[in-house]
């Protein structure tokens, strides 16, 4: 079975600082998630990947935990 993050996994990555756009979340879950004590490779792997589609997309960058949760998980 695979583990894929949850809106608290989310909402634990948006507590981490302040962020100014996807790219920037990106790179520090490419960098630093991996070292993170609350969040598995595999989610860290999932959250990047979802990340990426909306950057792609060019969807608005949304900092509320509940409504990137649910953008990240539209396919």
């Amino acid at each position: 079975m695979r583990k894929d993050y949850e809106q608290s996994d989310v909402a634990h990555l948006l507590r981490k600082r302040e962020w100014h756009g996807y790219d920037e979340m990106i790179r520090w879950l490419k960098q630093d998630g991996d070292a993170d004590s609350r969040l598995t490779p595999r989610e860290v792997s999932h959250m990047v990947e979802d990340l990426s589609r909306l950057r792609q997309r060019k969807t608005r960058f949304i900092t509320e935990p509940q409504q990137l949760y649910r953008e990240l998980k539209s396919r």
